[in-house]
């Protein structure tokens, strides 16, 4: 299910409020316990606050071990503050594939387990990259995951085009993709960067809400899908990323999905002549 669509008319502050974890550390493992956040360095002590209880926050920043609690505070003697932030996943889950390349210049795919005869996308995806295919499903799920005691709106998406061209021979690679996943469709226009976003609820209503004045809305404690789904004029290939930018507790997070080194892709266009491999007789047919 996707997140709430709302009117930048009617949106209301994010008031501030405790977070019970923080779970967007990506240098090092975090283990809540109560306590108060304190920061060790060497070869001195940076800071200390009084500890009230065994403290198991552990994580390493900047070559410090930093030990905190899982609630965000602001302490009245240090004003040291934690601020919420939202846990982003970008699901990259395989499908079949658009190749700029002619049928019988196909490669030998990666093997795969008898058992995913019927389904191995994910076994092909990096294969798929190196090739420089492109999903033939356009929508690319993001999972947004809001804080314990924080609310998540998401404001804006900013496309980037890196590439745009009509490959000269195209296949389509058929590895049993399983579609793609509901959640609020997030549409922007790759043929016009710059242009506002729309928000499409996942509820049926299929009325589209143009950002800024829209905004996607996740409440505090829910993970929440939404589905960045890009649009372009018909036959090409176009290869892009997204910045994403979020308000939480009145601050804001940034997030790219795809790089100019490793871009998102998509194909617009019909569907090229379809190949499927026979691992078996380790032929395309």
């Amino acid at each position: 299910m996707g997140g709430r669509p709302r009117r930048r008319g009617t949106r209301q502050s994010v008031t501030k409020s405790e977070v019970g974890r923080d779970l967007n550390q990506t240098s090092g493992t975090i283990i809540t316990g109560k306590g108060h956040t304190f920061h060790i360095g060497s070869p001195r002590i940076l800071m200390v606050l009084s500890v009230v209880s065994t403290v198991l926050a552990v994580t390493v920043i900047g070559g410090f071990m930093v030990l905190r609690r899982s609630d965000a505070h602001t302490d009245a003697h240090t004003s040291v503050t934690v601020p919420p932030k939202a846990v982003v996943t970008f699901d990259e889950v395989g499908d079949n594939s658009v190749v700029p390349m002619a049928p019988g210049h196909l490669p030998s795919p990666p093997d795969y387990p008898p058992a995913d005869e019927n389904g191995h996308c994910q076994e092909w995806k990096s294969w798929f990259d190196r090739l420089a295919g492109a999903p033939i499903t356009k929508s690319r799920p993001i999972r947004i995951s809001a804080p314990a005691h924080a609310n998540v709106e998401v404001v804006s998406a900013k496309p980037t085009v890196y590439r745009s061209y009509k490959p000269a021979r195209l296949t389509l690679v058929r590895c049993q993709g399983a579609g793609p996943k509901p959640g609020t469709l997030l549409r922007i226009d790759l043929d016009h960067p710059v242009a506002p976003p729309t928000v499409v609820a996942d509820d049926g209503s299929e009325k589209p809400l143009r950002m800024p004045n829209a905004t996607i809305a996740i409440n505090a404690g829910h993970t929440e899908y939404v589905a960045v789904t890009p649009r372009a004029a018909a036959a090409k290939m176009v290869e892009w990323s997204v910045r994403i930018t979020m308000v939480i507790d009145q601050k804001e997070q940034v997030v790219n999905y795809g790089s100019a080194g490793r871009p998102l892709r998509n194909w617009f266009g019909p569907p090229p002549p379809a190949q499927d491999w026979d691992q078996a007789r380790r032929t395309w047919t």
